[in-house]
C-alpha cells in the first residue's frame, strides 16, 4: 500500500463497529451488570451524582449517569429501573445497537 493512496476507513475496517460504538456498548453492559449487584459498592457509585462544590468555568463535566442517559435516551430514574430488569436492559442495548449499524 503506497502512502499517497487514500483508503477510506469503511474500506479498511469493513463491517467492524467504530471504537466509540464499541465503548458505548461495553459501558452499557458494565452499567447493567453493576446495577444488578446491589450488595457491591459499584451499584451505589454508578448512580452517584455530585451535588455540592463550586462549578468550574466552561461546560459542566459529564458524570456517568449523564453518559448513560445520552447512550440510551432515557432519564436518570428510568435508567436505574431498566438496568435492574435484564431483559429490558438487553432490549434497550439491542435497539441502540441496531440503530448504530
Amino acid at each position: 500500500m503506497y502512502w499517497q493512496t487514500h483508503t477510506a476507513n469503511k474500506e479498511l475496517y469493513g463491517n467492524l463497529l467504530p471504537i466509540s460504538e464499541r465503548l458505548r456498548i461495553r459501558r452499557l453492559k458494565f452499567a447493567g451488570h453493576c446495577a444488578r449487584s446491589e450488595e457491591e459498592a459499584a451499584s451505589i457509585v454508578l448512580m452517584w451524582q455530585p451535588k455540592h462544590g463550586k462549578r468550574t468555568r466552561g461546560a459542566p463535566k459529564k458524570d456517568y449517569i449523564k453518559m448513560l442517559a445520552d447512550d440510551t435516551g432515557l432519564t436518570g430514574p428510568d435508567i436505574k429501573n431498566c438496568m435492574l430488569d435484564r431483559a429490558v436492559w438487553r432490549a434497550i442495548m439491542g435497539v441502540r445497537l441496531q440503530e448504530s449499524t
